[in-house]
């Protein structure tokens, strides 16, 4: 599973040029997010590690904490604001469910 992620992302930035990082941390205090929220965490996480074209800034972050069945995704700010809203559906309709149902 994790080779295969790595193809993808892989191809994304190859073919787009945008970068995406996916994230799976088992519970936030572990990694200094003691009483953060998760979308808090990754968008902190997303900077610190300057994800993304700085000129474009239009990088994607993944985060899925696996404990708490949570994930989030951070944006660059590149990109227009309807695609915080697309970003979230994805979350909802695909990555939630099938992460929750243990998939």
């Amino acid at each position: 599973m994790e080779a295969k992620l790595a193809q993808s992302l892989a191809a994304l930035r190859e073919e787009t040029g945008v970068q995406m990082v996916v994230v799976t941390l088992p519970r936030l205090e572990l990694y200094g997010g003691a009483g953060m929220r998760i979308d808090d965490y990754a968008t902190a996480l997303f900077t610190a590690w300057g994800i993304g074209d700085a000129d474009r800034d239009d990088g994607l972050l993944m985060l899925v904490v696996t404990e708490s069945s949570e994930a989030r995704f951070a944006l660059g700010a590149g990109y227009d604001p309807v695609y915080d809203e697309r970003a979230a559906r994805v979350l909802s309709t695909a990555v939630l469910p099938e992460f929750r149902a243990g998939r």
